[in-house]
């Protein structure tokens, strides 16, 4: 389905008010396709370029909450990485 635009830049301001930097993507399908995801980033990255983003097509497998966790753990630590 297509993105709702309107929601995740809404999401990306209140994140930005509420301190958070660090942002983990998953899409369901995004091993074979990962179009929405780094359009998701896109989004984002345009409220806060200075977000940082893990998009789970790039951190995991196959498998949807292996890879959505993996996600979430290294968003977790990408400033820590800085």
């Amino acid at each position: 389905s297509d993105i709702d635009s309107a929601e995740l830049i809404a999401l990306a301001k209140e994140a930005c008010c509420s301190g958070i930097n660090n942002i983990a993507i998953t899409g369901i399908f995004s091993t074979t396709n990962p179009t929405q995801e780094i359009e998701a980033s896109n989004i984002f990255k345009s409220v806060n370029s200075n977000f940082n983003i893990s998009m789970s097509h790039k951190v995991g497998g196959i498998g949807l909450l292996e890879r959505e966790n993996t996600n979430i753990i290294n968003a977790s630590l990408l400033d820590k990485c800085k």
